[in-house]
C-alpha cells in the first residue's frame, strides 16, 4: 500500500453536496493540532470571593496545520509551478464562490481515520525559496479551519430531551 496524501475538497452546500473541486497536497503535514474549548458564564456576586461558573456553549473545534508547497521538481517533477499550485489550492479553500456567495464548505481527508468537515478560518503563505529570477519555488502555508456541521446535523447530534426543553403537540 502506497503513501496516502491529504485531500481537501470544496463543496457548495452545507450538507457537503456538489463538489466544487479537490486539491491533493504535495506533502502531507508533519503535525496537526486540534483545539477544543468550552465556554462558561461567570457570575460573581458583589462582595463574594469566588465566582460561580455555568456551562454556556461548546464552540466548534479548530484544526491547525502547516502545508509545504515544494515546486523545485524534487517532490513531484510534474508539479513545478508554485504560483499555479497556490492558485489551484486557493480556488478550493479560500476564493469566494459566486454561486453560493461565500467561500466553499470544506472537507479535509487523510487516510481512513481523518475526515474533517470545516470552513477556512485563516490562511498564511510564507515564501521560502526563490529562483534567481525571483519566481517562488517553495512556500509554507499555515492553515486554520473550524469544524462545521449543518444545522440539521447539529439537531440530530444534540437530541435534546431534558425537561427544560419546551415541546409542542400539534
Amino acid at each position: 500500500m502506497g503513501l496516502t496524501y491529504m485531500v481537501i475538497t470544496g463543496y457548495k452546500d452545507a450538507n457537503f453536496g456538489g463538489s466544487t473541486g479537490t486539491y491533493r497536497v504535495l506533502m502531507n503535514p508533519e503535525k496537526m493540532s486540534e483545539n477544543l474549548t468550552i465556554e462558561y458564564t461567570k457570575k460573581q456576586a458583589q462582595g463574594k470571593a469566588n465566582t460561580s461558573i455555568k456551562y454556556s456553549k461548546s464552540p466548534p473545534s479548530k484544526m491547525n496545520f502547516e502545508l509545504i508547497f515544494d515546486c523545485t521538481g524534487v517532490v513531484n517533477p510534474k508539479r513545478v509551478d508554485l504560483n499555479k499550485e497556490l492558485e489551484d489550492f486557493k480556488k478550493v479553500v479560500y476564493d469566494y464562490n459566486g454561486s453560493i456567495h461565500e467561500p466553499n464548505y470544506l472537507k479535509v481527508k487523510w487516510g481512513g481515520a481523518f475526515d474533517y468537515p470545516c470552513r477556512l478560518e485563516s490562511l498564511s503563505i510564507e515564501y521560502t525559496l526563490f529562483k534567481p529570477t525571483g519566481d517562488p519555488l517553495r512556500a509554507k502555508v499555515q492553515m486554520s479551519v473550524t469544524n462545521f456541521e449543518s444545522p440539521e446535523a447539529i439537531s440530530r447530534e444534540e437530541s435534546k430531551s431534558s425537561p427544560d426543553m419546551t415541546h409542542t403537540v400539534q
